[in-house]
């Protein structure tokens, strides 16, 4: 193989500017949605006549072809009209954030030499530059033509500001062509129908790709609204519509520990910007397998992506693959000439991606983009000081760096910027900066250390806050009698990480003397807030640091960083139903300031029902729980209270270790420690035992051959529980070979539901690997299942109790589905099952017909269910039952226990007349039922005639949507895959069953004391048709 690699051919004909393609789509579909910004849709049409006006006035200006504009305008519409503004002048812009410290912007006007600042609201605004106030030019270029720059594709498109080794920060310059080679990059495939979420700062390269890749392919670009991005936010984007998404190595690291299934319906994830590390990525395929992920890698340089690799599966590394469209990248050797095949070099960046060098800094650019003789001929490089060697099967493998440079939460950061910034703040000539942790190659951290100076360390933390951007501060400063020397006399980075080690020690150490429930000292008492509320938000901040704090103790003198704060922030946003972000946690520091934001942020919120209602509990549990304790009284053993978890494990497992994760987890969740004690004839009593009385739950077998393992496994997971004397939860590790083993795991359903296995799964497997590595399990406040279903109930409103009831009442009177004649169904036949094909169009056509009814497609595929066993049975009028999770609050979708339930919806007389009118109808009522997640059947019951006792009341068929957060076992170095148990008995006579993911895959299942072979074939063709028959009302 070749010391060389060259990505795809981009369309070389076609020369438009970024401003030329918004123009084409605009003049091509100038009703399509070009941005989404807090939830209101800005067309095409719109956004090029907005930008067009303010075009005219920055040409008035003076503004044209060659010039630099700096734009100073917060993330939003507004943002975007004026970089398109200057793009249609022919000129250049540099987007700076306005949180920015006034010097860092100074810095960017100084280099570029820029002569204007665009901006909207005229606060603070530096002194050499001329001020364009964006209403203004608005105003005086609206009804004005913009002149045509001329001009192409290679023209100066955006400066970003990037940190410098010599302590004065560089101006890359990239051109149009950069981005658009991206957008049109086969690997990434952007269309109009791609819709991505904005979330980069709109300093940083990949702002650019967020938004102009989606605008040059005709798609959307989301703004998203707010400063750090959570695993909620994520969560909430997807189901929005969101199907593309770059993130941080470390965001993406955020939220693969905290909701990997967030991912779930992306089309393409990009993860890129630090060094990647392989666990995160398995983990993500493990819980997303339809997703496509992407490891991108490239310098602001080679705007925006250089590499991408496709990941499909992870061994030792995440290599940085192959080159993007209009890339060629070379290994070279120390004197700039190729790398043997087969060796490791510098990585070198040829190609339509490069920058055209550093704005006024010749000698700079000179040095980094050198024109060589490669490939035959003279070729302009970039030498990005980054290492590399090639694979055959796997392109550019990342092999670190010649220099100091460093990447941290995905800003690049030069230590040698950032010691000349704190050298001149203190007048300290012995300065040293250095990434943490020493020896690692995925850094997190930035330690600043100083000697003498006329500062003291916290008075340089502040002065650096209005010297640096907020990506370059440094963690941790330390201000010491003298910098540590190695033998050769340089300074000591492995000491210095000793040293900033032992002062972290010492801080705990200081926190460990006295209560951690005692504020610091010189802090306020903890009295307001909610001192449980101050606890709690405490154990979290715990658990993250793995260290012991106080309320008044600041997370950020403990090792606390940005990721810290989103990680805080969506913890503490769940289990308190909180709206609370990451710029929040920052800007509080504290656990009793941050319950403090959280108690404001439920202040004034509509007032809560005051008290249970008493149609969601029976006998003092909660009714989902009873119902299951009930089944298991009048039915012992029976199957439907029962879920079995299988997994085969091959690789060395640490048995030690699995038995004490299985504890610490049943530690954590207090249904999983909950018997359940009859007392008198009505009532039930949970009896909880407490986390460090839980027993050793895991039988370890001897071996068994493969042949008699899986009868042993089958009759544990159906042994019956006794609530009153059982924990609900057991484990059997059984070894069938010398590498392989089965684990399998029963759970009443008392304590137990299909989200419940994803929690389970997730919590065992980040137990397991800090025990089998020797660490401490970190402290964690215990899930509580009756208070967290409590909690949901107090959450409603009276109004919403109302309209549950009246809601409900819907379903009396409901007639059975006529799939057998009245009283002749005498026991639970077995379950069969049809799949049956959706093609892409077909889905596609659907979505489209569903648009007009709240964009999601699931009511129409409802809606051709109900028409299909309308047709099927004749029946005119009949109830269809859609499992849910009964989770309505944030808190509770990390709890484990029975919250699953099922909503009945009606579909009586007139249904199936009007095609319209049956999707409205669908539509409507699936949103009240995702609205209550729950249907007081027991009430409905008594209201009701009386039914058929061998048929499920109310409604005999079912409407499946498996949206669960997957089980998905991650043991370290085990390879875990899951065995899904088949489907044996079933309440729902005939059910449809649907997957939502890269493809729609649909499942009929039946029982076959109901419904034959052939007519679960004909019902299943009968669905396929009314789909067909239902996405005319789109086509209309």
């Amino acid at each position: 193989m070749s010391s060389m690699l060259r990505g795809p051919d981009p369309a070389r004909d076609d020369v438009r500017r970024l401003d030329q393609w918004v123009g084409h789509w605009a003049g091509h579909t100038p009703e399509a949605t070009a941005l989404i910004w807090r939830g209101a849709a800005i067309t095409y049409q719109e956004l090029d006549r907005e930008a067009a006006a303010v075009a005219a006035g920055l040409a008035a200006a003076g503004v044209g072809g060659g010039d630099i504009v700096v734009v100073r305008i917060p993330r939003g519409p507004r943002l975007v009209q004026a970089l398109l503004a200057v793009l249609k002048c022919g000129a250049a812009y540099a987007a700076v954030d306005p949180e920015w410290p006034a010097a860092r912007i100074a810095q960017l006007l100084a280099r570029t030499r820029a002569r204007w600042l665009l901006h909207d609201d005229g606060e603070a605004l530096p002194q050499d530059a001329v001020p364009l106030d964006l209403e203004e030019l608005r105003a005086k270029g609206t009804g004005h033509p913009v002149p045509d720059p001329g001009g192409d594709a290679g023209d100066p498109c955006c400066v970003f500001l990037t940190s410098g080794s010599t302590g004065t920060p560089k101006a890359s310059m990239a051109a149009h062509q950069a981005i658009v080679r991206i957008a049109l990059d086969p690997m990434l495939a952007f269309d109009q129908a791609s819709t991505m979420l904005q979330t980069a700062p709109c300093p940083w390269d990949a702002f650019a790709m967020e938004l102009w890749c989606p605008l040059v392919r005709g798609g959307t670009s989301v703004l998203f609204d707010g400063r750090h991005v959570s695993p909620q936010d994520v969560r909430e984007a997807v189901t929005a519509g969101v199907d593309t998404l770059f993130l941080t190595t470390a965001l993406f690291n955020v939220v693969v520990d905290n909701d990997p299934g967030a991912f779930a319906g992306l089309r393409l994830l990009m993860v890129g910007g630090e060094r990647a590390t392989p666990e995160y990525f398995t983990r993500c395929r493990a819980a997303n397998p339809g997703l496509r992920l992407l490891h991108v890698y490239g310098p602001v340089e080679s705007c925006v992506y250089t590499t991408g690799y496709p990941v499909e599966s992870v061994v030792d590394d995440v290599p940085i693959g192959w080159p993007m469209a209009g890339t060629t990248v070379h290994l070279l050797d120390d004197e700039l000439r190729p790398v043997p095949p087969g060796g490791t070099g510098e990585i070198a960046v040829a190609g339509q991606g490069l920058s055209s060098g550093y704005v006024n800094d010749a000698e700079a650019t000179a040095a980094a983009f050198p024109v060589l003789d490669l490939d035959g001929g003279p070729v302009r490089v970039y030498l990005t000081g980054d290492r590399g060697r090639l694979d055959p099967e796997h392109g550019l493998i990342f092999a670190g760096r010649k220099d100091r440079q460093v990447k941290i939460r995905g800003v690049r950061v030069e230590p040698a910027e950032v010691e000349a910034v704190i050298s001149r703040l203190t007048g300290s000539g012995q300065v040293a900066v250095a990434p943490l942790p020493h020896g690692e190659p995925v850094k997190t951290h930035l330690l600043a250390c100083f000697v003498d100076g006329r500062l003291s360390a916290e008075e340089l933390k502040r002065e650096l806050r209005d010297a640096l951007p907020a990506g370059m501060l440094p963690d941790q400063v330390l201000k010491l009698a003298e910098l540590p020397l190695n033998a050769n006399g340089k300074v000591d980075h492995a000491e210095l990480a000793r040293i900033a080690e032992r002062h972290r020690a010492e801080q705990v150490a200081g926190l460990e003397r006295r209560d951690p429930q005692e504020p610091a000292p010189g802090r306020p008492a903890a009295a307001e807030p909610d001192l449980a509320l101050v606890h709690d938000v405490v154990a979290l901040a715990q658990e993250l640091l793995e260290v012991r704090l106080g309320p008044g103790d600041n997370i950020f003198d403990l090792g606390a960083t940005s990721i810290t704060a989103i990680q805080l922030a969506y913890r503490v946003s769940r289990r308190h139903s909180v709206k609370l972000n990451a710029m929040e946690v920052m800007q509080a520091g504290t656990p009793l300031a941050v319950a403090a934001a959280v108690q404001a942020a439920t202040a004034g919120t509509v007032e809560r029902a005051g008290q249970p209602s008493a149609e969601r509990w029976l006998a003092g549990l909660p009714v989902p729980q009873w119902r299951f304790w009930y089944l298991e009284m009048m039915n012992p053993g029976s199957d439907d209270t029962r879920c079995p978890l299988e997994f085969r494990l091959r690789g060395p497992v640490n048995v030690e270790a699995l038995a004490g994760a299985l504890r610490a987890v049943v530690g954590w969740h207090e249904a999983l420690r909950t018997r359940l004690v009859r007392v008198g004839a009505r009532d039930v009593r949970a009896d909880v035992v407490a986390a460090k009385h839980v027993p050793d739950l895991l039988t370890v077998s001897p071996p068994c051959p493969e042949h008699v393992a899986g009868p042993k496994v089958l009759e544990f997971l159906s042994r019956p529980f006794d609530l009153q004397a059982d924990l609900p939860i057991r484990a059997l590790l059984m070894p069938v070979s010398a590498e392989e083993r089965i684990l399998a795991i029963s759970v009443h359903h008392t304590a137990f539901d299909g989200w419940s296995a994803g929690l389970l799964c997730r919590d065992l497997s980040n137990a397991y690997r800090a025990l089998a590595a020797g660490r401490l399990l970190p402290y964690r406040s215990p899930s509580r299942f009756a208070d967290s279903w409590l909690d949901q109930d107090l959450n409603e409103t009276e109004r919403d109790r109302a309209d549950l009831a009246a809601w409900g009442r819907q379903l009396v009177g409901v007639p059975d589905l006529p799939l057998v004649p009245a009283g002749e169904l005498a026991a639970l036949g077995p379950v069969r099952e049809v799949w049956i094909d959706v093609p892409q169009a077909l889905r596609s056509a659907a979505e489209q017909a569903a648009a007009p009814y709240g964009g999601t497609v699931q009511p129409v595929l409802l809606a051709a269910w109900a028409r299909a066993l309308r047709r099927f049975s004749g029946a005119a009028d009949f109830a269809i039952g859609i499992p849910v999770t009964g989770r309505t609050t944030p808190a509770a979708q990390e709890v484990i226990g029975c919250f699953a339930s099922a909503v009945a919806i009606r579909f009586g007389e007139g249904y199936g007349c009007d095609l319209a009118d049956d999707l409205a109808l669908a539509a409507a009522q699936m949103t009240q039922a995702m609205r209550f997640q729950f249907t007081p059947m027991e009430r409905l019951l008594r209201e009701d005639t009386p039914r058929d006792r061998t048929r499920n009341p109310f409604c005999q068929a079912g409407f499946v949507v498996q949206n669960n957060l997957l089980p998905v076992l991650d043991l370290g170095g085990v390879e875990c895959a899951e065995r899904r148990h088949q489907r044996t008995q079933s309440a729902f006579e005939v059910t449809l069953e649907l997957w939502y993911g890269s493809t729609l895959d649909v499942r009929l299942w039946y029982r076959d004391d109901v419904i034959s072979a052939a007519g679960a074939q004909e019902l299943a063709a009968l669905w396929r048709a009314e789909l067909e028959t239902l996405i005319t009302v789109g086509a209309r």
